[in-house]
This record gives structure tokens, sequence and C-alpha cells, in this order.
């Protein structure tokens, strides 16, 4: 499993050019926001964790959809840990999808205002998994799998739990 970790991680190393595109394109769309929002006398946009949260999710889009060609079975997979003990190859992707969506969680809860940041985090997750697994649904760009939805959210919450403890360290 770890052999097939390490391949799809070297594999997700072509997406860092398109990262650094969009991020590009971001800094200078919340920059823009933030010169016309200053001059009509409103809050500006927490800049970085903006960027950060709004990069990482097209990055999540382009690995999880767009990356993917169209054309398949539309198939649903609503069976809880069907993708488990399948063989390694899919213990490994399932596992990938929660170590997709911790950065996720930790760039949310980063972005968000206000208290139950864990809570909403935990939401944002889910929405964001299931409208993934939906559009791949409808388009066939992928199985909508259950599986895939507890992994995205258990990724987002890991990712609002490191988030939060490291946010009682640094104002601590």
């Amino acid at each position: 499993m770890l052999n097939y970790l390490r391949q799809d991680l070297i594999q997700a190393l072509k997406y860092v050019p398109f990262l650094l595109v969009i991020s590009g394109c971001l800094i200078l769309i919340v920059k823009w926001m933030n010169d016309r929002r200053s001059r009509r006398g409103k809050d500006r946009l927490s800049f970085w964790s903006t960027v950060c949260f709004f990069s990482f999710l097209s990055v999540i889009l382009m690995i999880t959809y767009l990356s993917r060609e169209g054309g398949g079975t539309g198939k649903m997979e609503l069976d809880l840990g069907a993708s488990l003990k399948i063989n390694k190859r899919n213990d490994a992707l399932v596992l990938e999808n929660v170590l997709l969506f911790i950065p996720y969680g930790f760039c949310f809860c980063w972005w968000a205002k206000g208290k139950v940041l864990f809570l909403k985090s935990i939401f944002v997750g889910a929405v964001t998994s299931i409208a993934i697994e939906w559009m791949q649904l409808v388009t066939g760009r992928g199985i909508f799998q259950l599986d895939d939805i507890v992994a995205n959210t258990l990724g987002c919450a890991l990712g609002a739990i490191v988030f939060l403890i490291l946010r009682k360290f640094v104002k601590g």
C-alpha cells in the first residue's frame, strides 16, 4: 500500500504548475477585491487564507473531477466500506482521499470566521465531497462512492483538528 501511496503522491506533483497558476490568479483577484472593499469602507478579506482556501479547492476539483475523462458508467457505490479490503490499491485510494482533504479542512478553518469551526469544517468537507461525487455521477467522470464522502469528510475534520491545535499553541 505504501508503494501505491508513494506513486500517487509523485503523480500528484504534476498539479503543482496548475496550483501555482491558480494561486497567482487568486492573489491578483483577492488584491483587486480588497482594494475595492477598502474604497467602499468594507472590511478586507483575509488575504493569504482566502488565497490558500480557494487554491486548494481548485486543486481538489482538478484532481477529483477535471483530470478524469467523461463517458463512464455513472455508477453508484453506497455500501459503506465497500472500497476497503478489496486490495492494497483500493486501500491506498481511500487513504489518499483522507489525505487530500486534510489541507482543505485546515485552510477552511484558517479562512472561516466565528465559532464552531470544527463543525463548520465537517459540513464544508461533506458538502464539497457530495458535490464532487454528484458531478462524477452525472458526467460519468468517476463513481459516486459513499466511502469517498466519508473519507473526504474525515480528512477535512482532521485538518480542522490540526488547525485548532496549532491555533492554541500560536495564541497561547
